[in-house]
């Protein structure tokens, strides 16, 4: 038996489109508890341009940043929303979550395929906890290369600016768009790149990243499918 998350199939899905989702069914076609897919599949529309379905969900998570999140209970103080987990935290006045906010606008650029919902919804967990993640980690990698475009001309490669972090001042000067009503949370964001415990981790990983045998991704918001298949069409 394969090892996984319990996932009951919905009625409607055929042999051909399990096999299609890459999991695993038994010798007499009944699911054991297989792995369920980590990316979208986005069935092109003739006519019309595919667009990368993280591409759309990285925008609505910079559209919908919650700022300052305050998890329940006296032990938890404000803090910027690091995680998917604080977009889940943090509701508006009407009652709804941030995560919700993202998840309501998603859905107005696709359609889910009829009976797909339960693994469109496994998807979307697996994608936003990435993507914010990511989103953070670029931030600052972008600011550093704002910062020198705009106040010493100089273009600088991500490669080099990963190498060259701002002081505090600096970074306070090139706030992003998706914070710059969120002045105190840009604050708290540049306060933690500045600790000596967060530098010390960041030179960590440069270190793992400069002996890595292989050469780091470079997929952009593309899943592994469709960078796989970009590069087979453009090789030939």
């Amino acid at each position: 038996m394969a090892e996984g998350r319990k996932f009951e199939y919905p009625e409607t899905m055929t042999d051909d489109e399990i096999a299609r989702l890459g999991v695993l069914v038994s010798e007499v076609d009944r699911s054991v508890q297989p792995p369920l897919p980590r990316s979208w599949e986005e069935i092109a529309v003739p006519g019309k341009e595919c667009r990368h379905a993280n591409g759309i969900l990285g925008r609505l998570l910079k559209d919908h940043f919650p700022g300052m999140v305050k998890f329940p209970g006296d032990n938890h103080e404000e803090e910027p929303a690091f995680t998917w987990h604080h977009y889940k935290a943090k509701v508006d006045g009407n009652g709804r979550s941030f995560a919700q906010r993202v998840n309501d606008e998603f859905w107005q650029y696709y359609k889910c395929e009829d009976g797909y919902e339960e693994v469109a919804e496994y998807v979307m967990e697996k994608a936003c906890r990435k993507l914010v993640l990511d989103m953070h980690y670029e931030v600052r990698i972008q600011s550093v290369i704002n910062y020198h475009f705009e106040h010493n001309k100089v273009k600088l490669a991500k490669g080099a600016a990963r190498a060259k972090p701002l002081a505090r001042e600096e970074y306070m000067k090139v706030l992003p768009r998706w914070v710059i009503n969120e002045s105190v949370c840009w604050e708290k964001m540049v306060d933690k790149w500045c600790t000596n415990e967060w530098k010390a981790k960041h030179e960590e990983r440069q270190l793992r990243r400069a002996a890595m045998i292989r050469i780091p991704h470079h997929q952009g918001n593309q899943n592994l499918r469709s960078f796989r298949n970009a590069v087979s069409e453009r090789l030939g």
